[in-house]
């Protein structure tokens, strides 16, 4: 939080910028979680609009954090320009940080706005301090039951895995197989068929997705971001280029701005980011600050969803993208707020969004009409699979089965793109439904 002083002297500096333009009037708008567990952080940002005037630069403020908390404007300071924003109306990221002293409860923050030529507005932001989440439930591991679909599955994936390991595909369109990650999936063949020849196919696309990757430095769409793939190919053959471009994404993606990031709608950009960090990291790279904070921030995606109850629909396969980030970190950092939040996800998407008809789940488009089909239940049901590993309750299995079997049936797997969704990691789903996790009933 700032102090007066500070506020005063941010403002004499704006002063001597020679910044000639007046905002008459402007409001503040913000955007982002709510709730925030003890000892965690919170990322929400703000976006002023000019109503009359023109714009100028403004120092913003924080009041209202309890005891035990902070407030921080990182893109601010990481960027520009330290204790200002160049312009009222510029993505604003504020991180709350609080402490296993800070006390539980609702806070309503007010965060200000002080222009140039000292127009003060305020808004408020309602801050929810929860206490650390209570372990989840695990049931006695039932009796297996049979995958109605698994052979079909494992036909399907050498069936169309041969037709799209193909130099006709080899362009970088995200039509074709490299997008979702092909060299990712045809390693997976290889390991699940034990057939050494898959590789060829692995490092066909792997490396067309590499050279992309290095030939653009790695600036390249925040959606096309693949490191697995890349991962798997320098840990089976120790090529150095395979190394240069997960490290290379896990840099590039390390720039983008935390006010990008914090939006729920950037939430698969937000994912990816992640698991470009944590790919990097277990190949040798530092931990580093970006990775706990995207944790925070795609926990924050996981509140507008399924707590706080702010975004105007839930795109499911948004969410499974963001639960194997997250799965990702969990194996790396055992994040007691994952497993409770992966849950609610599951039992949420179940509740709002499966189309017992259909046998899918809803699909949103741009324009916000709805559309159903079976296309993307592969890429969900790992959700499913992991949820029922870390509980034993068998009606997560008995949902994940249904999602499971009604998308080997029905998904159209002639798209090279829609091959490597449905085989991204529903394999995953296959180990989970077998395997409980370590530890007896009671509470993990």
């Amino acid at each position: 939080m700032m102090t007066k002083f500070q506020i005063v002297s941010a403002a004499l500096l704006l002063s001597c910028v020679g910044a000639s333009a007046t905002v008459q009037d402007y409001v503040i708008n913000t955007k982002g979680p709510h709730h925030v567990v003890q000892g965690h952080n919170l990322f929400f940002f703000a976006k002023a609009v000019v109503i009359t005037g023109d714009n100028e630069s403004a120092v913003p403020s924080i009041v209202g954090l309890p005891a035990g908390a902070t407030s921080f404007f990182p893109d601010m300071v990481r960027g520009c320009c330290g204790t200002f924003m160049w312009t009222v109306d510029q993505d604003n990221a504020i991180e709350v940080l609080t402490s296993l002293k800070t006390l539980t409860g609702v806070y309503p923050l007010t965060l200000t706005y002080v222009t140039t030529s000292g127009l003060r507005r305020s808004t408020t932001y309602l801050l929810y301090v929860d206490p650390q989440p209570l372990a989840i439930t695990v049931h006695k591991w039932p009796k297996s039951i049979a995958l109605a679909s698994l052979s079909a599955w494992n036909a399907n994936m050498i069936s169309h895995g041969r037709q799209h390991c193909t130099s006709a595909e080899l362009a970088i369109y995200e039509p074709f197989v490299w997008y979702y990650d092909g060299g990712r999936v045809y390693y997976q063949i290889a390991d699940e068929t034990k057939d050494l020849s898959w590789n060829n196919c692995a490092q066909l696309v792997g490396h067309l997705y590499r050279s992309y990757v290095l030939d653009n430095d790695a600036k390249i769409p925040g959606w096309r971001v693949f490191p697995q793939g890349q991962a798997m190919d320098y840990e089976r053959t120790s090529d150095p280029l395979s190394l240069q471009a997960v490290n290379e994404l896990a840099a590039a993606t390390s720039g983008f701005s935390l006010g990008f990031v914090i939006d729920w709608e950037a939430s698969r950009e937000t994912s990816y980011t992640l698991e470009a960090q944590l790919q990097s990291q277990a190949l040798g790279a530092p931990t580093n600050q970006m990775t706990l904070d995207l944790v925070d921030i795609l926990l924050g995606d996981f509140d507008q969803w399924f707590v706080s109850n702010s975004t105007p629909y839930v795109q499911p396969f948004m969410v499974a993208l963001a639960a194997e980030a997250l799965i990702e970190a969990w194996d790396v950092s055992q994040d007691p707020r994952i497993p409770p939040a992966l849950q609610l996800a599951a039992d949420q998407l179940w509740k709002q969004s499966w189309n017992s008809s259909c046998q899918c789940f809803s699909y949103y488009d741009d324009g916000g009409s709805v559309s159903l089909s079976q296309d993307l239940n592969l890429l969900i049901v790992p959700l499913y699979g992991w949820v029922f590993q870390r509980t034993g309750y068998a009606g997560y299995r008995d949902q994940g089965d249904q999602i499971f079997n009604s998308g080997v049936g029905g998904a159209w797997l002639d798209g090279g793109k829609q091959f490597s969704q449905n085989y991204r990691w529903s394999g995953q789903y296959l180990d989970w439904r077998e395997a409980p996790a370590k530890g007896k009933a009671g509470k993990l």
